[in-house]
């Protein structure tokens, strides 16, 4: 297998103030973005352009101009200035949510290479697959998945509900009851046509919440539910939707471009039914619509990543109930990665990888340190995992310039043992790597950043909010500065850089707690 792989060289300066050894982690941590369209960069702002990248191309951000309006990025197409309204900024890995997709679909949901319907899927998720939501825009998720990031249309939908509407009555509006019983009290009503998000079913009762968040039951042949599919209007042809399926139908609306409508059901080769909450349901004819997705609904958690040690045993099982007399659910094997979402001092709710979810006992799962490294971003690196920590072992995989693995610990001055979810335990050269990184939350207001860590030689160049997330990067040898990377998401100001110092005390609540995971981020003074 070939390997292409791109190496770093990063120059740490070592500063000796007051008598103790100041070192720099390395750097490789900057902020990810995506393109939203073509995009042109110069090599200054408003300079000679020296490079394209297409939409939906991945970058990494290292530093702004002066008056924020710019950003500088790296691809693997070039490096260089351009208007900062072309990019999303992206979470990084430690501060994306996780989620769960919520909404089955037969045929799985597609990742895009790009926001478009038109575009090339990258992978398909199914029910129950944990994802990485790395940002939201409109109607769309961006999402790592199976070590790739893109697009997928969101569905707000609460889990175990869908879309509905009020199916049109004699009466203008629908009772919505406290209870499934007509003689309970009637909690909201809706209009005819409105829509609304429907649940299970008990007999003739349906459960159903509101958009505006009241629940409650209603008779189940009062609401319909809608596929949790869509269509876009076309981005050259205006939109025509019919109360029936013939152009000489009565008009309903003329759509502009690129708007989401529910796919219904195709009536036949030329026409499609559709539905939208501004004209209810209507035809329009299939050629004047982008191909039909389907849409997702992700379920946010706090999931924890864990290892699943089965001790003596190949395989941990899962249990319907914290009780071993329960059913057994499933069986996950020794060494898989799982999502611990709820715990208890003896059992812990897990989700495995296949989307089978129990109980296991809290003692088999072992907590991966939420410390990350990545492959240094630059061209199209990649880096080799091994067996061992020598060329002469076998070569496990390769993982991309820029997707975070967690870090297990250094083996020496070269390697360094790391898990990836695909390829599971191995080892890399350190040198290809970032160094490790953390997250951290601000406790005090007006926490000032610094070029560098003493108080006295180095400029401010950011004063943060509590609660502001920060990249822990690394700390001096005397553990009072922490190295940090600022997420472009948490500054509403021109800042040329993301990297800076803070005090480690800044990281500390009233009752001397810290989130700080920083056992890993020890850098020895020379």
């Amino acid at each position: 297998m070939k390997k292409r792989i791109l190496v770093f060289l990063v120059i740490l300066a070592l500063l000796a103030v007051g008598g103790q050894g100041l070192v720099a982690a390395q750097s490789g941590t900057a902020q990810r973005a995506v393109a939203l369209e073509a995009v042109t960069l110069y090599d200054a702002p408003g300079g000679g352009s020296v490079a394209s990248l297409a939409a939906s191309t991945i970058v990494t951000v290292t530093k702004t101009d002066e008056t924020g309006g710019w950003l500088y990025v790296e691809a693997a197409d070039g490096a260089g200035y351009a208007p900062a309204g072309s990019f999303l900024m992206l979470d990084y890995p430690l501060l994306s949510h996780k989620a769960v997709i919520s909404s089955a679909n037969e045929d799985g949901f597609p990742v895009l290479s790009a926001k478009e319907l038109e575009s090339e899927p990258v992978a398909a998720l199914k029910y129950g697959d944990v994802v990485d939501v790395l940002t939201e825009m409109d109607n769309w998720f961006v999402v790592a998945a199976d070590g790739k990031v893109g697009w997928m249309l969101r569905a707000a939908v609460p889990p175990g509900f869908s879309l509905g509407v009020v199916s049109p009555g004699d009466a203008p509006e629908l009772g919505i009851y406290a209870e499934a019983d007509l003689g309970s009290s009637i909690v909201t009503t809706v209009p005819n046509g409105s829509q609304l998000y429907v649940g299970a079913a008990d007999g003739q009762w349906a459960s159903v919440i509101t958009l505006d968040g009241v629940a409650g039951w209603v008779l189940g042949s009062s609401v319909v539910a809608l596929p949790n599919t869509s269509v876009e209007t076309d981005v050259n042809v205006k939109c025509d939707i019919y109360d029936d399926a013939s152009r000489d139908a009565n008009l309903l609306v003329s759509l502009p471009n690129n708007v989401m409508l529910t796919f219904i059901e195709a009536v036949d080769e030329e026409w499609f039914e559709v539905y939208h909450p501004d004209f209810g349901f209507g035809y329009a004819m299939a050629p004047n619509l982008t191909p039909v997705y389907p849409l997702v609904s992700l379920v946010y958690t706090d999931a924890k990543a864990a290892l699943v040690d089965s001790g003596d045993a190949s395989e941990v099982g899962l249990f319907a109930e914290q009780d071993f007399g329960s059913d057994l659910v499933a069986t996950v094997p020794g060494g898989q990665m799982v999502y611990i979402v709820a715990e208890d001092e003896l059992w812990s709710s897990v989700m495995a990888m296949d989307g089978s979810s129990g109980w296991a006992l809290a003692s088999t799962l072992a907590p991966l340190p939420m410390v990350m490294v990545e492959p240094i971003v630059g061209g199209d690196a990649q880096a080799g995992v091994y067996a061992g920590p020598d060329f002469a072992s076998d070569v496990l995989g390769v993982i991309d310039a820029g997707v975070a693995v967690y870090y297990m610990g250094p083996v020496d001055d070269s390697w360094m043992e790391i898990y990836d979810p695909v390829l599971g335990m191995g080892y890399v050269l350190t040198s290809y790597f970032s160094g490790p990184y953390s997250v951290a939350t601000v406790q005090v207001g007006g926490a000032v950043v610094r070029e560098g860590p003493n108080d006295t030689i180095y400029n401010a160049v950011a004063e943060l909010p509590a609660g502001t997330q920060v990249i822990v990067k690394g700390k001096d040898s005397s553990s009072d500065w922490i190295q940090v990377s600022i997420p472009f998401a948490e500054l509403d100001y021109g800042y040329n850089g993301v990297d800076g110092w803070m005090r480690s005390f800044l990281f500390v609540d009233a009752d001397n707690n810290t989130d700080l995971d920083a056992s890993y981020l020890v850098v020895t003074a020379e």
